[in-house]
């Protein structure tokens, strides 16, 4: 399955009614427009805070506290949390 991951920390300034930062890859990615017509269909504001095509750079963003992403389950890293629990619309 695919999950939201991020910083803990973002979730204070992140609810149903901000604009979601996130950190994706450039188009064509299924993620990418999975999790854009997920937000749209819940109509949760969002922008694209940080793109790059390498798994390793989107780490590196959502690490440093740019945004949020979705990625497979089995390949979130322990310095990332899962954050399905919240106000994000399921993927």
């Amino acid at each position: 399955p695919v999950e939201w991951v991020g910083k803990k920390e973002l979730l204070p300034i992140l609810d149903d009614k901000s604009t979601i930062p996130l950190v994706l890859s450039p188009t064509p990615c299924v993620y990418r427009t999975n999790v854009i017509e997920s937000l749209n269909q819940c109509h949760l504001k969002w922008r694209l805070a940080f793109s790059s095509p390498s798994y390793a750079g989107k780490m590196a963003a959502v690490r440093a506290g740019l945004g949020i992403t979705a990625i497979q389950g089995s390949m979130i890293p322990n310095f990332l949390d899962k954050l399905d629990d919240y106000f994000l619309p399921s993927l």
